[in-house]
Parts: structure tokens; sequence; C-alpha cells
């Protein structure tokens, strides 16, 4: 019995042993936060690339045909204002016309964005004096895909002052909230 007696006494034994020699388990926890600032991007940029556009004018006939421009990969992770604005009040040379003409070709631009609709006329305002912004326009809310700016010339009342320096930027302006 002394055989059967202390083999079953040391393995009783090893198994408490062993339970009390076991690692143990040691947990640190990582709480992981980010803050996400609202933001507009157009193709991933705070600034898309310079689109440039020429209204065709064939004896002082200007075309007035739609200019249509198309810019992919827009977004805005919140509701965001879209402004249209003229930087130089229609397309003008800059310099004071001749007597009887104008040196302005004014158009009408519409940006569309995220169901926002910005409408700027630079026949509204007299004369090419900078800076004419259309309507602010809010978009229903986060929105992603295509800007769309349509640039309608208009024929002037005058002729036109013959100069090869008509120049005028549309600023398509995405402000998020």
């Amino acid at each position: 019995m002394r055989k059967i007696l202390v083999p079953a006494i040391f393995c009783v034994m090893a198994c408490l042993g062993a339970g009390s020699a076991q690692a143990q388990t040691a947990t640190q926890d990582i709480n992981l936060t980010a803050n996400v600032a609202s933001y507009c991007t157009i193709n991933n940029a705070v600034t898309g690339t310079v689109i440039n556009a020429a209204i065709p004018v064939t004896n002082g006939i200007v075309d007035v045909t739609p200019i249509p421009n198309t810019i992919a990969s827009v977004a805005c992770n919140n509701l965001a204002d879209v402004v249209a604005t003229s930087l130089s009040g229609g397309v003008t040379t800059g310099t004071a016309p001749v007597s009887g003409a104008t040196n302005i070709i004014n158009y009408t631009g519409v940006a569309t964005f995220g169901g926002a609709t910005s409408t700027i006329n630079t026949g509204t305002a007299v004369g090419a004096a900078g800076n004419e912004a259309g309507n602010t326009a809010t978009t229903t809310g986060a929105a992603t895909g295509d800007l769309v700016v349509t640039i309608t010339p208009a024929q002037p009342a005058l002729p036109l002052t013959p100069s090869t320096a008509y120049a005028d930027t549309l600023r398509v302006t995405l402000t998020a909230q």
C-alpha cells in the first residue's frame, strides 16, 4: 500500500503545486481617439487644378454657347457652403475702353455641388470693379461627387475694345461648416 500511497501523495502535491506556479496574466488597455474637422477637398487637396477656358469671339461677336466644366472627386464631410465668385467682375481687359466701346464680356457662372447651386451674373453690376460673389448655397449634407460649373458668356451691347488681354477668374469656394 505504501507503494501506491507515496506516488499518489506525490501526484497530489505536484498538482497542487503546479497551480500556484502558473504564470499570471497582465493586461493593458489602449483607448484610441481621433479628431476629424469638417473639410472639403477637390481630388484629395484643398485647392483644385486650374482649368483654362477660352470664350470664342469672332469679329466682335461673342459665342454665347455655355462652357461646361465637370470637376470630379470632390468631397465635403459635412454641410458646406458653395459660392461662385468672379475675381474681376467679368472678363475684362483691366484698362479703360475706347470711346463708344466696352472692355467687359459679362457672363453667368453656375456652380452645383451636393444639391447646392451658386449663381454669379457679372452683368448685374455696372463695370468690372473686382470681386463679385454669387449667392451662397448650402449642400443638403455631406456630399461626394462632381462639382459642375457652367459659364455662359453674354454678347455686350457695345463693340468690344480690341485686346488680347481679356481675363477673369471664376472661383468656386466650398466651405465646410
